[in-house]
């Protein structure tokens, strides 16, 4: 995998140059378009028309493009006038995260802080007659499944989520969260 990320790299730098101002991180073989419409749907264009020359086959049947309701009509005229069929949301899972409004971020985040306590509660139920396996249970399963402080989803204040927070919201209950920025 990592030779083809190597390999992909002057079709991401040519793609890159399609996307006048869009961000366009690339993971491994994942790419993204953060931007203006026009821009990520040029940059979804180039890589659909030049990828293949380069073994890179997207399908853009299977891409999201999160944006607002109000900006979607806009959007999917943009990517219908290039011969683009993307799906459209108001969020999308990305690499860990997610990427999307407020509402939804606080869902995900109920949802993972809930699995990784509900662990925990096992976990310290274990460790009472089995201390060095549930120790072992801790460090290789619970924290690198959940991985409660790296939740990839950032606050309205654009401060990510710490662990210590995460608990905060989880023993306050679901109604809000709370961010080093305020009350969420």
């Amino acid at each position: 995998m990592a030779l083809y990320g190597i390999a992909l790299l002057p079709l991401a730098e040519k793609a890159k140059a399609h996307a006048d101002e869009a961000t366009t991180p690339w993971f491994a073989d994942d790419s993204a378009g953060i931007g203006h419409v026009e821009d990520c749907a040029a940059f979804l264009e180039y890589l659909t028309k030049d990828g293949p020359i380069y073994g890179y086959y997207p399908e853009p049947e299977k891409s999201y493009f999160v944006c607002k309701l109000e900006d979607e009509p806009a959007a999917r005229t943009s990517f219908h006038h290039r011969g683009l069929k993307v799906n459209f949301c108001r969020g999308r899972r990305y690499i860990g995260g997610l990427i999307g409004s407020d509402e939804e971020k606080t869902e995900y985040v109920k949802k993972k802080i809930g699995v990784w306590a509900d662990g925990v509660k096992i976990l310290s139920s274990i460790a009472r007659r089995f201390p060095q396996t549930a120790y072992a249970g801790l460090t290789i399963s619970l924290q690198a499944d959940s991985r409660p402080r790296r939740l990839g989803v950032l606050c309205r204040r654009g401060t990510p989520l710490r662990s210590s927070e995460c608990m905060k919201w989880y023993r306050r209950g679901p109604d809000r969260l709370i961010s080093a920025g305020g009350d969420i």
